[in-house]
């Protein structure tokens, strides 16, 4: 069992919760991490949330201890923030000649985060005309490293300018995610559709029973391609066209996706890489998504459940029976014995007579 999971479910029923608003005035998603430790926040220990462009976005920060809820943005190649913000605090994010600008007219504690290159965030479109990317700054290193040189090399564009170009594309293709879960869904939008994979995807966060909209801009191919974990053993591709809806709901063992519009279905063969939120059906039937690692074709090994069966209704006295009691055979019948009849058969009926 995945001790996060837990945890995550836990924080997200939590009757004190921190709610937080994002206004991304940017032209592209941009992604926010909110910690689970307040007091060491680290990118690996964090939810990563990806913001909607040009769009308001809710984070809900369940607490036991700690009222504030704490993120960490990425805001320059060589700069990352800590932001600690009470409830209904607002952000608002707004394009920088060299990342982001990130306001806000609430009060709030902000700390620079000593590793700035071990967060990612996308590239802003200012950045890409500068030649500049958060690739730019490796994790740890103290410099940075040299500028990337961004070429079209064998038909092919650098993935940031690719998901620039695509973002801008005159050719859009949106769907809409109806979730219906109390749980956040990780859902995986595929950069090549024809060959989907987790590593070359843009991770999309839908909030807990809210409908969420995800732009997929394209050059060749129509269809907006997802990638969805929907079981401990089991996740699916969603080749969608325009204005199609899925419907996400509870199933005992993870989720049951529905839609009326026409799409194509597959299965994706490797449903460990894939990652999402446990569900609390899950959690109460201590199953998990991580119970299944990426490349494995067989779950973890886990100890059979001890089933007690309810104690059936006895005729028994209350003392038990002798041991010669209980041991002796049920009766038997021999085969020669005639039924009985008592009394004479009647002719033409029953012959009742009412006194």
């Amino acid at each position: 069992m995945g001790g996060v999971a837990i945890k995550d479910q836990l924080s997200s029923k939590s009757p004190w919760n921190t709610q937080i608003v994002i206004d991304n005035q940017c032209s592209t998603p941009v992604r926010v991490y909110l910690a689970r430790n307040p007091e060491d926040p680290t990118v690996e220990n964090a939810v990563d949330h990806s913001v909607p462009a040009q769009a308001s976005y809710a984070i809900h920060s369940g607490w036991v201890q700690e009222s504030l809820a704490t993120l960490i943005i990425r805001v320059g190649v060589h700069e990352a923030k800590i932001y600690r913000m009470a409830h209904m605090t607002q952000l608002k994010l707004e394009l920088a000649p060299s990342g982001l600008k990130v306001t806000s007219t609430d009060p709030m504690t902000i700390e620079d985060f000593p590793d700035p290159g071990s967060v990612p965030n996308n590239d802003t479109a200012p950045m890409v005309l500068r030649g500049e990317s958060f690739l730019n700054r490796k994790p740890d290193p103290k410099e940075p490293i040299g500028s990337i040189t961004r070429q079209v090399s064998s038909g092919l564009l650098p993935r940031s300018i690719s998901d620039q170009i695509a973002s801008k594309s005159p050719w859009n293709t949106q769907i809409v995610i109806d979730n219906q879960c109390t749980t956040p869904l990780r859902v995986y939008l595929a950069r090549n559709p024809e060959e989907p994979t987790v590593k070359d995807a843009i991770e999309h966060s839908v909030p807990p029973q809210a409908s969420y909209t995800i732009q997929s801009g394209w050059l060749q191919e129509p269809s907006a391609t997802l990638i969805m974990r929907t079981g401990v053993h089991e996740a699916k591709i969603y080749r969608m066209p325009h204005m199609a809806q899925l419907r996400v709901e509870l199933a005992p063992t993870g989720l049951k996706v529905t839609s009326t519009d026409s799409l194509i279905i597959k299965d994706y063969p490797d449903p460990g890489s894939v990652p999402n939120n446990d569900t609390i059906p899950m959690v109460l039937r201590e199953e998990s998504f991580l119970d299944r690692r990426p490349g494995s074709k067989e779950p973890r090994s886990k100890q059979p459940p001890i089933i007690v069966a309810r104690q059936a209704v006895s005729n028994w006295p209350s003392s038990p029976p002798s041991a010669a009691v209980a041991s002796a055979p049920p009766p038997q019948f021999s085969a020669g014995l005639e039924p009985t009849v008592h009394g004479k058969a009647m002719h033409g009926g029953l012959d009742l007579e009412v006194r």
